[in-house]
C-alpha cells in the first residue's frame, strides 16, 4: 500500500508538472529537473538510505498523523485546532484515514509542493527583473540543496516555502499596480494559508499591512486636497490599522516570538530561548549565550550570522557538517550577489 499510493501521488505530481511545463515553456526544463531531482531524492530516502535532516521531526510527524488517522478521516478532523504546529499532521491524518498509511504518499505531496515553489519563484523573478532573471531564479530554487532536501521529507517546510513564494509574487504584482486590490488579497490569502503551517508567516503579513497602510494614507491625503473621500482606500487603511493592532496588542501569538509587541520585547523569554539552543549537533556555540539583556547587542548579529552561514570551517566535526558547509557557501554567494547588485535593486520599487 505504501508504494502503490506513493506512486499514484508521484504520478499526480508529474501530471501537474507536465501541465505547467506545457503551458509555460520558458520554465519547462527547470520544472522537470526540479521534479526528477526531488523524486530521486525521495525514493533514495525511502528505500536506499535516509538523507540527513529528516530522521527526527519527520518521523514524529508521520507517526502522529497515522495515530490520528487510524479512526478515519472524519475523526482525524477532530484534532484540528486552527493555525498550529501540528496542522500538517492533521492534513496528513485525513489522507491516511481516507486512503491508508503511506509515508511515500506524504513525500510525493512534499515533492509536488517543492516543484510548485520553483514555478512560483520563476513567476517572482520574471516579475521583478524580466524573463532572464526568472529562468535563473527557477534553476536556483530547483537545485538549491537545502530546498531540495526539505522537499522530500514529511515536514512542513516545502508547503511553507510555497505559500511564502506565492504570496511574494502577488505582493510584487500589487506593487506594479497598487489599484488592483485583488492582487493584495491574493498575497494575504497565500500567507494566511502559510500561517497554518507555521505562525512565523505572520511576519510578512505584518510588513505587507504596513505597505498597504502607507499606500492608502498617501492616496487618501491626495484625494482630500480635491475634497474627495476615497472610500475604498479609507476602508483598506482602517482594516490595516485594525489588523496591525490585533497582531501587536497580542491578539495573535507568533511561535518562538511570543504574543504581541510585549512578547517580542520580553527579555526573560528571549534569554531562556537562547539557552535552549546550544545542545545537539546543530546548535549555537555556548559562548553566544547572553548572560543579560545587554549582551544581546553583540549576541544577536553573531547568532544571525551562525543561523545563515554556519557551520564555519572551525565548527566542522562530522560528515554532515561538511554537507552543511557546502550549503553555506551558496548562501555566501547569494550575499555577494545582493551586495554587488544593491544599487540596481534599490532603484527597483518592486524589488
Amino acid at each position: 500500500m505504501n508504494t502503490l499510493l506513493g506512486l499514484w501521488f508521484f504520478l499526480l505530481a508529474a501530471v501537474v508538472t507536465h501541465g505547467l511545463a506545457r503551458r509555460h515553456p520558458g520554465v519547462a526544463q527547470a520544472l522537470w529537473v526540479a521534479f526528477f531531482v526531488r523524486f530521486l531524492a525521495a525514493v533514495t530516502h525511502a528505500y536506499v538510505f535516509p538523507l540527513p535532516g529528516g530522521d527526527s521531526d519527520a518521523v514524529r510527524f508521520e507517526a502522529l498523523a497515522w495515530a490520528w488517522g487510524q479512526d478515519g478521516a472524519v475523526a482525524a478532523l477532530g484534532h484540528f485546532r486552527g493555525p498550529d504546529s501540528f496542522f500538517y499532521c492533521v492534513k496528513l491524518a485525513v489522507l491516511y484515514g481516507a486512503l491508508g498509511r503511506s509515508s511515500l504518499m506524504a513525500q510525493a505531496l512534499s515533492v509536488l509542493a517543492g516543484t510548485l515553489s520553483v514555478f512560483c519563484a520563476w513567476l517572482l523573478g520574471r516579475e521583478l527583473q524580466g524573463k532572464r532573471a526568472g529562468r535563473k531564479t527557477a534553476w536556483c530554487v530547483a537545485l538549491f540543496p537545502a530546498v531540495v532536501l526539505f522537499s522530500v521529507f514529511t515536514l512542513r517546510e516545502s508547503y511553507f516555502v510555497l505559500c511564502l513564494t506565492a504570496g511574494l509574487y502577488w505582493a510584487v504584482r500589487w506593487r506594479s499596480d497598487p489599484n488592483r486590490l485583488g492582487r493584495a488579497v491574493a498575497a494575504l490569502i497565500c500567507w494566511g494559508i502559510g500561517v497554518f503551517y507555521h505562525g512565523a508567516m505572520l511576519m510578512p503579513i505584518l510588513v505587507f499591512f504596513l505597505f498597504l497602510l502607507r499606500h492608502c494614507l498617501w492616496h487618501c491625503s491626495g484625494s482630500l486636497r480635491n475634497r474627495r473621500i476615497p472610500l475604498l482606500s479609507a476602508a483598506i487603511a482602517a482594516s490595516a490599522v485594525a489588523a496591525l493592532a490585533v497582531i501587536l496588542l497580542g491578539g495573535v501569538a507568533i511561535p518562538k516570538m511570543g504574543r504581541g509587541a510585549s512578547g517580542l520585547l520580553n527579555m526573560d523569554r528571549i534569554l531562556r530561548a537562547t539557552e535552549t539552543r546550544t545542545v545537539d549537533t546543530a546548535a549555537y556555540p555556548e559562548w553566544t549565550v547572553p548572560e543579560d539583556a545587554g549582551d544581546l547587542v553583540w549576541n544577536a548579529p553573531v547568532r544571525l550570522a551562525y543561523f545563515v552561514w554556519s557551520p564555519f570551517p572551525w565548527d566542522i566535526r562530522s560528515r554532515t557538517h561538511w554537507i552543511g558547509f557546502a550549503d553555506s557557501l551558496l548562501y555566501w554567494c547569494l550575499l555577494l550577489f545582493l551586495v554587488a547588485n544593491r544599487k540596481r535593486l534599490l532603484r527597483n520599487p518592486k524589488a
